[in-house]
Order: C-alpha cells, then structure tokens, then sequence
C-alpha cells in the first residue's frame, strides 16, 4: 500500500490535478497522498532515522544535516519566524526523499519506480507540447516569452521558450527532467528483454529530444551531452568518448541552430556572463556570514536573482555548514556509484543492477551538471534523483554489506577539503571570465 500510495504522491507532484482540472484547484490532493503515504511507511522512515543507519548512508545523513543548515540559517540572525517556515518547507522535501528510500527497497520496486517515472516524463512533455501548440487548451502551459538581443541584426526579439507545468513551468525545470527521461528511456531501449518496448523507448527519446529542443535551454542541452558522455564512457572508455564527442560536438553546433546552441554569445554578454556575475555578488555575500550564511531564501532579496548555481546558492545562503552538505550529497553519490562499477558480487549475482548502474549515475550527473546553472537547492526532484541513487545502493549492498561510503569523521573531512577546493575553483573561474559592463 504504502509503495502504491508512493507512486501517486509521485504523479501528483509531475502533473498536478488541479492545474488540469480546475474544479479541483482547491484540494490539498498532494499533502493528503504524502501524509497518508507516510503513516503508511512511518516504520521504514524511522529505520533510516537511527543513529546506525545514518553513519552508514552519507546522502541521507547529509540531506538531514541541510535541514538543520535551513532552520540554522535564520536563527544565526535571530529570525524565528523565518526559520520556522523554512524549515517546514524543506521539511516537506525531506519526508518525500525518506519515503521514497523506505518504498523502493528492491531491485523490482527500483524498476517499476522508474518505468512510472518515466511515463510521467513522457506526459509531462506531451501535455506540454499540446498545450503550447494550442491543440489542448490546459491553463497555465504556454510558451514563455523571453526578450533576447541579437547581436547581428540590433534589435531585441521574441524567443518562444517551451515550459511544463506545476514545478516544472520553467523552461530549465522542464530541459532539467527530460535529460532524467532520456536516460531511463536509454535503459528501457538498451533491455536486452525489452520486445515491444523498445520502439516505444525509441519514441520517447524523440519526444524527449524535440521538448529539450523546444525549451531552448543551454543548462539543459549540457546536462544532456553530460547525461550521453557518462553512459559512452560506461560503455566504450574515456578515449573513445572523447573520439565520439569530437566528431559529434562540433556537428550538432552547426546542425542545431537557436539559443540553446549559442554557448559563446551567452558567456561573452548574454546570461551565461550575468550568471557568473550573480555567482561573485554570492561570494562577496559569504565572506561576511561564513559559518550559516545570509539565510534561506535571501540571495534573490539581496542581489535581486538567485545564483542560478544551486552549490554557490547553497553555500551563500546556508554559509559553509550548508552549502558543504549539499555539496557532499552529490559527492557521496557520485563516489558510491563510481566504487559500485567494479563490485564482484554486483557483477556475478545482480545482473540487472549492474546493467542499470550506468543509467542511474548518467541521470545523478546530468542534475548534477544542471545544478551548476540552476537554482534548485529546494526542489523536489533534486532529492528524487538523490532518493534513487541511495535506494540503488542499498539494494545492491543489501542488509549485511557495508556500503562504499560511511559518513564519519574521514568524510568530514574530505567534504570540508572538497568544499574549500570547490570555492576556489569557483573564485578563480569568477575571476577569469566575468566581465563588468
């Protein structure tokens, strides 16, 4: 009941009933699912509460470490009611992480939880495409127009930019679960047991590849190519990777004309060289609220946008505490996944989550990628893919197995080391590439 109960919650949250059906607008259909859901897992939630569970899967530990790093945020400034409220919010983002971790708890659950995400995928982007194109009317599912410069003929023009709905309204937000979609589709079409499947994977991937297109977002065209680039090099290598991108890279720029191909003029004076000028405002910001930061939610109010890169977000609103743990969650994942690769006891006995692994790293990489150019340190579908990478290794580590990863004192250490490399890396780039105007 409870796994059920998981996957509606699951809908709810891609495709909102009452975004679609008005005369619903008004029901709490998705706090009702997730509170039932959660009396119903409440014992599966608990088990990753206790103190033995957390040493031993860092994500989770991390991620409830961010909660205390969001509510911390605001009581460094004394501000109560802002740390309530803030830590409401994430709170809601933690208990869904937590409850897909307790119902998808076997190899077979992990499948079916991704084939369901999947088609919601694929009805995210269709509803989107026929609303946008006027051939369903659905309220709020439009194109976003957004003014653009062009630099060749000086006038300023109207770029029609492709958006979903509810969390997904956003043209990025949309480009951002696509590149999710397209590798779980890979994986479907890749199943040497798919049958009938596989053309309708193939069909997706199109889908897929046209809405990307449509939304015109260059982070979303980089989490792609990051997405594809994991799974060639799970396949054939670094160096034939490499060869692969040469040829492909170059044709693809030429080939795909718009916006989302104009790497160039974007870092030059486009959004890509605002974006690096928010990032050194953050910085500024972090030096003088190094341990806590300025406080959830405050970068927009104090430089008048968000970073638009979740990790120096992250670290400028919950100072060098939070913004470390949200580092280290995708860390963790990512090595856990990497040290998974070469696991004998996967190879032999667990076919299926060896063949899987490629999949599920591709799609932490590809949000990874997007959180360099995005804002989304509270949003839902970061943690989803987060839950996804812990529920795989906990499956193939299973109960007695010790997982690749413990959060004790050595990876507070190494998180603390990489943090400081992090910034530095970020500092030296703000200063070679920004350009003040």
């Amino acid at each position: 009941m409870g796994r059920f109960l998981f996957l509606l919650v699951t809908a709810t949250l891609f495709v909102r009933p009452g975004e679609i059906f008005p005369a619903v607008h008004a029901w709490s259909i998705y706090e009702f699912l997730i509170l039932a859901c959660l009396a119903v897992s409440l014992p599966g939630v608990l088990k990753q509460l206790s103190a033995v569970s957390l040493v031993e899967n860092p994500i989770t530990a991390c991620i409830m470490g961010l909660w205390a790093a969001v509510v911390l945020s605001h009581l460094s400034h004394f501000f109560i009611w802002g740390a309530r409220m803030s830590g409401f919010m994430f709170f809601k983002i933690v208990v869904y992480y937590l409850l897909l971790v307790a119902n998808v708890d076997s190899e077979e659950h992990l499948r079916s939880f991704l084939r369901w995400l999947l088609l919601l995928i694929t009805l995210l982007a269709a509803l989107a495409l026929l609303s946008a194109y006027h051939i369903v009317e659905l309220p709020g599912i439009d194109f976003f127009a957004q003014r653009q410069y062009d630099r060749v003929t000086g006038q300023t023009i109207i770029l029609h930019r492709l958006r979903g709905t509810g969390i997904f309204n956003d043209p990025n937000d949309l480009a951002m679960i696509l590149v999710a979609g397209v590798a779980i589709a890979l994986y479907v079409v890749a199943d040497p047991a798919a049958g009938m499947l596989r053309p309708l994977g193939l069909a997706q991937l199109g889908l897929f590849g046209y809405t990307i297109y449509d939304t015109q977002s260059r982070g979303g065209l980089l989490a792609l190519l990051a997405t594809l680039a994991t799974l060639c090099q799970a396949r054939w290598g670094w160096k034939r990777t490499a060869l692969v991108a040469a040829i492909i890279l170059p044709a693809l720029l030429v080939a795909v004309k718009g916006r989302i191909t104009n790497i160039d003029e974007a870092m030059d004076e486009g959004t890509g060289q605002s974006r690096i000028q928010l990032w050194s405002e953050g910085l500024q910001l972090f030096k003088h609220q190094l341990v806590f930061g300025i406080g959830e939610g405050n970068y927009a109010e104090e430089v008048g946008q968000v970073a638009h890169n979740s990790f120096v977000h992250a670290f400028t609103e919950l100072g060098f505490f939070g913004g470390a743990l949200f580092l280290g969650t995708f860390a963790a994942a990512l090595f856990m996944l990497y040290r998974l690769r070469d696991d004998e006891t996967l190879a032999e006995y667990q076919s299926e989550l060896k063949r899987m692994l490629p999949y599920v790293t591709a799609m932490l990489v590809g949000f990874a990628v997007s959180m360099l150019s995005l804002s989304r340190n509270y949003f839902v579908p970061t943690y989803l893919v987060l839950g996804v990478a812990t529920s795989y290794v906990q499956i193939v580590t299973g109960p007695t197995q010790p997982l690749p990863l413990c959060f004790d004192s050595l990876f507070l250490k190494r998180l603390a080391f990489g943090s400081v490399c992090f910034l530095a890396v970020v500092y030296v780039f703000i200063r070679v590439t920004v350009r003040w105007f």
